[in-house]
This record gives structure tokens, C-alpha cells and sequence, in this order.
């Protein structure tokens, strides 16, 4: 084994329990059911991994798997949504909790928005990367970050009203 393929194999190995931790818990908060979380980490390592020798010493490692992660996660919403005729998160809810009714509304509002602005938004507040860390992830500017911030939780304001979208930054 040569020495590029030893260090590939041990540092996606040492950090993969962490990256998929990142990946499992934005799948499992957009999509809301373990089963999805873990499919959507998986799709994301495994494209972690085919990307390893760009990525492995990147300073925003978690932050790109979040993203992808959260891509994936949203992504597989829309899939759903136009397998099942668009029928909105009110058919697909049976008087759940509460709890599972938010989930649903943010994740179709989160498809909604502009990919630039979910990307920020899913960064910000459903990971909780600083602003720096989610600008190097997405490579734009922290003022842009602040930008596409701000107009997404306007957007979600407006789509959840307020009480939903002082929950989504908790």
C-alpha cells in the first residue's frame, strides 16, 4: 500500500464517526425520520469521500459535509413532494405532535427558498456554524452570509410566521 493510499484510508477513517454525526443530525432535522438521516449520511460521506484529497485538510471539512447534507436532505423532499402529486405536509401528517407538523412546514418552506439561501440557513442556524465558518464553506463573503441570512429568514418569516422561525433559531 503506498503511502497516499495509507493516509487517505486513516484520515477519512478518524474523522468519519464526527462528519457523519454532522450529516446524520441536518438530514434528521429537514427530513425528520432517522431511516432518511442515515440514508442522506451515508450519500453524503460517500461523496465526502470520492472528494477526500481536496477536502481532508480543508478548514471547513464539516461545514462542506453539512451543506452537501443538507442539499441531500432537501433534495429528497422535493423527490417526495412530486411522487406524491404535490400534495402538501398537511395530507402526509395523521395529527402527529406539533413537534412533527413544524418539521414539515420548515423543510417544504427550506425547499422553497433559493438554493444560495437554504444552503446559508441550514448552515447558520440547523448546524450552528459561525458566519465565518459557513462563508469559507459556501467561499462568499460573511456580509453575503449576513445577506442571504437575513432575506431566508424573511422568506421563512413570512412563509412559517414568527413563532416558527424563532424555533428554527434555537
Amino acid at each position: 500500500m503506498s503511502g497516499g493510499t495509507h493516509l487517505f484510508d486513516e484520515g477519512f477513517d478518524a474523522t468519519f464517526d464526527a462528519l457523519f454525526d454532522v450529516a446524520y443530525g441536518v438530514g434528521l432535522r429537514i427530513l425528520g425520520q432517522p431511516a432518511d438521516a442515515e440514508d442522506v449520511a451515508s450519500e453524503a460521506l460517500a461523496r465526502t469521500l470520492v472528494r477526500w484529497s481536496q477536502l481532508h485538510d480543508a478548514d471547513h471539512l464539516h461545514a462542506w459535509v453539512a451543506k452537501v447534507a443538507g442539499n441531500l436532505a432537501v433534495d429528497r423532499t422535493r423527490r417526495r413532494r412530486r411522487l406524491a402529486g404535490d400534495v402538501g405536509p398537511e395530507a402526509s401528517v395523521d395529527h402527529r405532535a406539533e413537534e412533527v407538523v413544524l418539521r414539515d412546514a420548515l423543510r417544504d418552506a427550506l425547499a422553497r427558498l433559493p438554493r444560495r439561501q437554504r444552503e446559508v440557513v441550514v448552515l447558520r442556524h440547523l448546524v450552528g456554524l459561525p458566519e465565518a465558518d459557513v462563508a469559507a464553506a459556501l467561499r462568499i463573503s460573511v456580509n453575503s452570509v449576513k445577506k442571504h441570512a437575513q432575506r431566508a429568514l424573511q422568506k421563512l418569516r413570512i412563509d412559517l410566521g414568527s413563532d416558527e422561525e424563532v424555533r428554527l433559531a434555537q
